[in-house]
């Protein structure tokens, strides 16, 4: 379901209004982006550039299995929304558009996970008193996930 929602929506409307939150927490949270910069992902929105990239729907399916593990997660209280999911696709094709391509790949997922959909989460009380952090409980997660191997859809 969340994967015929990814493919339907139309992604253009107030992207940048949708993605500027995230990319100032990608340029000034803890989970900074190494490889571009929030005003180049800004810039890419705004210019259009991630308008025509590719999300084939093996890519979708990995991004709706990491919100869908977010919800099950023993450690989570709160996993990632269909809304949050919207925007890892938003932000993950701005992202690939900043690299100069016209496809998004698993390592743009991967890359954008943290900025993306940390601050959407929450964890239990026991996990709390554990000292587990979100971080690190969003990277048990994308390792558990099964990684596409191709780009077809």
């Amino acid at each position: 379901q969340c994967c015929e929602i990814l493919s339907s929506t139309d992604l253009r409307p107030g992207l940048v209004d949708l993605i500027m939150p995230v990319l100032l927490v990608c340029a000034e949270g803890d989970a900074a982006l190494p490889w571009a910069a929030a005003d180049d992902l800004a810039a890419q929105i705004s210019a259009g550039a991630c308008d025509d990239v590719e999300v084939v729907h093996s890519i979708a399916d990995y991004i709706v299995q990491i919100a869908n593990a977010t919800r099950t997660h023993p450690d989570l209280r709160l996993g990632v929304s269909t809304r949050g999911t919207l925007t890892m696709l938003r932000v993950a094709r701005a992202f690939a558009a900043t690299d100069e391509r016209d496809y998004v790949t698993p390592d743009d997922v991967k890359a954008v996970a943290a900025p993306v959909f940390a601050h959407r989460m929450a964890l239990t009380a026991e996990a709390e008193l554990r000292g587990v952090r979100i971080e690190n409980a969003l990277a048990d997660i994308i390792d558990e996930v099964p990684v596409p191997r191709s780009r077809e859809g």
